[in-house]
């Protein structure tokens, strides 16, 4: 695990012309990486993917916060379901 973070997440459901899609921002009190890494990221309900992560422009340095914008991947997938 690289951090703990505070997370809103979008999702849009597949149409005949569309995949299913997902995406959002965080927050973390961690400096993660650089913009344009691949992580794993796995959400509070128990599904998880791999995302590409990039950091938002206005990084506020009083508060120690980061906040990053992540793109999904990959299909979110149920950890339950999968074991």
């Amino acid at each position: 695990m690289v951090a703990r973070v505070k997370y809103q997440l979008t999702e849009t459901d597949a149409s005949i012309y569309t995949k299913k899609r997902w995406w959002g921002e965080l927050i973390t009190t961690r400096a993660l990486v650089d913009s344009g890494s691949t992580f794993s990221i796995e959400f509070s309900d128990g599904r998880r993917g791999d995302c590409f992560v990039y950091a938002n422009s206005e990084i506020n340095s009083r508060s120690q916060r980061y906040h990053y914008h992540f793109n999904g991947r990959s299909k979110l997938g149920d950890l339950r379901h999968s074991l």
